[in-house]
């Protein structure tokens, strides 16, 4: 049997353990909410934000991507659509005539033909100032030259040319052949801004009115 002080100092080792394990509990337990609640979920929620932030910014620069690209398409058809749906078309004569004494119109060396009486002049391309007829499109175009000869003048050659270069060439007999007529029908392909007329290359008159006729149409923009 233990005596009265041993008793009394087993009691005190037993009470001390038993305060040094609840306050370790304790201390274990205020330290856990410490890291799950405020450490970790602080850095979980910034990381997360970063990331969030820049899958904006990347979204952002493929919208201004995407933005940019269909703004370039659409003014790409835009002027496809122009181009295609442009309408140009000419028809024009020589007004003066003088046919009462057969004379016809005089024509000059290399002369440029002026058919100054325009029927036709959708777009306004040729000019019945200067005769010359200009590309306002890159396009496949149409023209057909029709003349008649003078019969008291010699043969008549007229020349189709395309920035000063021959295409064709259409002729009519003079004193011959009486009333004698030519024509041609030719397509070429012209850049913005070339442009084709017709000019004398041999005889010295043709018969004007709705006898000799220049013709151009567009038939298919680029």
């Amino acid at each position: 049997m233990l005596c009265g002080p041993c008793v009394c100092l087993l009691l005190c080792l037993v009470l001390s353990n038993t305060v040094l394990m609840k306050s370790t509990v304790q201390g274990t337990v205020r330290a856990k909410p410490s890291y799950d609640v405020s450490t970790a979920p602080a850095q979980s929620l910034g990381e997360l934000e970063t990331c969030q932030a820049s899958l904006m910014l990347m979204m952002q620069t493929e919208l201004t991507s995407l933005r940019t690209k269909v703004s370039r398409l659409e003014n790409s058809l835009h002027n496809v659509e122009n181009a295609t749906s442009r309408a140009v078309a000419f028809t024009a004569k020589i007004s003066s005539d003088r046919d009462r004494n057969q004379q016809g119109v005089s024509l000059g060396h290399q002369q440029t033909v002026i058919f100054n009486e325009a029927i036709t002049n959708v777009g306004d391309a040729y000019n019945t100032q200067t005769g010359i007829f200009t590309a306002p499109v890159a396009a496949t175009f149409a023209f057909f030259l029709t003349l008649m000869g003078v019969n008291d003048s010699t043969d008549i050659y007229l020349d189709i040319v395309k920035n000063g270069v021959r295409l064709d060439m259409v002729f009519a007999l003079g004193s011959s052949d009486l009333y004698d007529q030519g024509s041609t029908l030719l397509t070429t392909h012209l850049r913005v801004g070339d442009q084709v007329w017709v000019r004398q290359y041999r005889g010295n008159a043709v018969r004007g009115g709705p006898w000799t006729v220049f013709t151009g149409y567009l038939l298919h923009a680029d």
